[in-house]
């Protein structure tokens, strides 16, 4: 009897066991890639390889869900306007957890697989009827929005599409011309977003949740009222290695931002314009916007922008942190001050950071042109090594203020090999003899793998240079005028800032970083003989003592 009750416990043990196993194991989802291809040769279109793939991205929307990957090859795809009584509602929509991949050579090459996203063009677009020129034409009939993103609750992707011909211009829909995001999560790499029009949000429209971009370009967007590159409320933006450029709406004609975080780290905001609508106000924040937001802009370049107010960045309420970042050449038409900065309300904190070049109303030239603080409200600038237009001593006052200074930040080639301001040739690097060099906060000290806005190392020499950009010249020990030879030129730089002490002052920290050989805290006899060495050994001929390492 034992041995017979045992042997049915047992196999209720075996059956319990399974049932629980069996619960406890959810099944992975089942993520499939399709394939688009407008010009597959078929004769199936099922989405199952290159030559079979669907002809329009929107037929492949139909049977692809959840954690699906599609990919698209080079062409021009329109969505479907099938079954709508407003064929302009005609839109992409990502769903949660989806990706989408542009830029695949397709059916037809050698290699269909191979993706250039830059080569093999795949532009989403809301010119449904084909009869748009670039920028101009008839887009009354285009799309309302070319691409949507809502309820994703699992992170969305885009990677490697244009944007383009949306028209969000309407009573009922009137944002979001290029992709209108709502609820979720969303990805955008390797993105062009251009020539879309909306009343906010030309280019991109975010309500609510976050929205994370690397390596794309917004530009050439237009909103009537806010955000004409990106309009954002109640959100989280984080941008890397980007550019919004030439944009423009009423108020933040590069990008408007009503509540929430940004994180702007490498990014171009270039060209934008904030301007008046007729009978209107004047406009607000020629390249950023920001109200009520925490932001954060590190190695970034801000630079052309034009507002009535605030022609780079206008802030009203909260907190900006700036750093290496250079801002330059902004302009502010209606208002004598914030060509570069206009702070309404909140805090700034500016740290290793460029203000050169901007202006106000009538070319002013006031320390406020730069950055302003008295919009009304409460507002506190905090400064920290800046070489900023017009600075003098007496705003050493405020808080943490220490290291700053005005000085021709001498550019690389400010003006291009075009000689004309505003053009993508205009380089902002630091040249040789920039006093930029080795000038930024001795007690900010980079972390390892931290890079500039060209992805150099951040540090090259004994401190961070000031400015967006890292000199990448390593100058040969004692050339001190940075003309590639040791000469007594270079003696008389040395007897300039002798006797600097490290830690007397900002200036002495900066000469002995250059001048103390001998890494003693001072500029002083000690250092002589390595000099002498280095001036004796240049002065001989290569092959005759003298050596190729400097």
């Amino acid at each position: 009897m034992v041995g017979l009750r045992g042997y049915f416990l047992s196999i209720a043990c075996v059956m319990l066991a399974s049932q629980v196993s069996s619960a406890q194991i959810t099944p992975e989802p089942l993520c499939v890639i399709y394939y688009v291809d407008q010009n597959a040769t078929g004769p199936v279109h099922d989405g199952s390889s290159w030559c079979s793939a669907f002809l329009g991205l929107s037929d492949a929307l139909l049977v692809a869900g959840g954690c699906d990957t599609i990919r698209v090859a080079d062409g021009v795809y329109t969505p479907s306007t099938q079954g709508l009584d407003d064929p302009r509602d005609a839109t992409f929509q990502i769903l949660s957890g989806m990706t989408w991949e542009g830029g695949y050579q397709g059916c037809g090459a050698y290699r269909p697989e191979v993706r250039d996203v830059d080569l093999y063009k795949t532009l989403l677009s809301g010119d449904l009827n084909g009869d748009d020129d670039l920028f101009f034409g008839d887009n009354s009939d285009n799309s309302y929005n070319v691409v949507t993103a809502k309820a994703a609750l699992e992170t969305a992707t885009i990677d490697g599409f244009s944007v383009a011909h949306g028209n969000a211009r309407s009573p009922g829909i009137n944002s979001g011309a290029g992709i209108f995001f709502r609820t979720g999560s969303l990805n955008i790499n390797h993105c062009d977003i251009y020539d879309n029009h909306a009343n906010d949000g030309g280019g991109i429209y975010i309500l609510g949740q976050s929205i994370n971009i690397t390596n794309t370009h917004i530009h050439d967007n237009t909103a009537d009222y806010g955000g004409g590159g990106l309009d954002c409320f109640g959100c989280s933006i984080t941008l890397v290695d980007s550019e919004i450029s030439y944009n423009a709406a009423k108020n933040g004609g590069g990008m408007r931002l009503v509540v929430g975080s940004l994180s702007l780290e490498r990014v171009i905001i270039r060209g934008n314009r904030a301007s008046e609508l007729p009978g209107g106000n004047a406009g607000v924040g020629g390249g950023l916007f920001l109200f009520n937001v925490t932001a954060t802009i590190n190695n970034s370049l801000l630079v052309d922008n034009r507002a009535a107010h605030g022609g780079a960045v206008f802030l009203s309420d909260h907190h900006i942190d700036v750093s290496n970042s250079t801002i330059v050449r902004n302009f502010a038409s209606n208002s004598r001050v914030g060509g570069g900065i206009s702070i309404q309300s909140g805090t700034v904190d500016l740290t290793n950071s460029i203000l050169w070049g901007n202006r106000g109303g009538l070319g002013t030239t006031l320390i406020t042109t730069q950055i302003d603080w008295g919009g009304g409200g409460s507002s506190i600038v905090a400064y920290s090594h800046n070489d900023i237009e017009l600075w003098n001593t007496s705003l050493e006052r405020f808080q943490g203020n220490v290291g700053n200074f005005a000085a021709d930040p001498l550019f690389a080639d400010e003006y291009g090999a075009d000689n004309i301001p505003g053009n993508s040739d205009d380089d902002f690097r630091l040249s040789s003899s920039s006093p930029c060099i080795n000038r930024g906060d001795p007690m900010l000290v980079s972390p390892i793998g931290a890079t500039d806005f060209d992805g150099n190392a951040r540090t090259v020499g004994c401190r961070t240079d000031i400015g967006a950009y890292e000199s990448t010249k390593i100058n040969i020990d004692n050339d001190y005028d940075s003309d590639d030879q040791i000469t007594l030129a270079d003696y008389a730089k040395l007897q300039l800032f002798w006797g600097a002490i490290a830690g007397a002052s900002n200036e002495a920290d900066a000469y002995t970083c250059v001048f103390d050989t001998s890494s003693d805290g001072a500029v002083n006899l000690a250092d002589l003989p390595n000099f002498v060495e280095k001036l004796e050994d240049f002065s001989q001929p290569v092959g005759h003592g003298r050596s190729f390492a400097y």
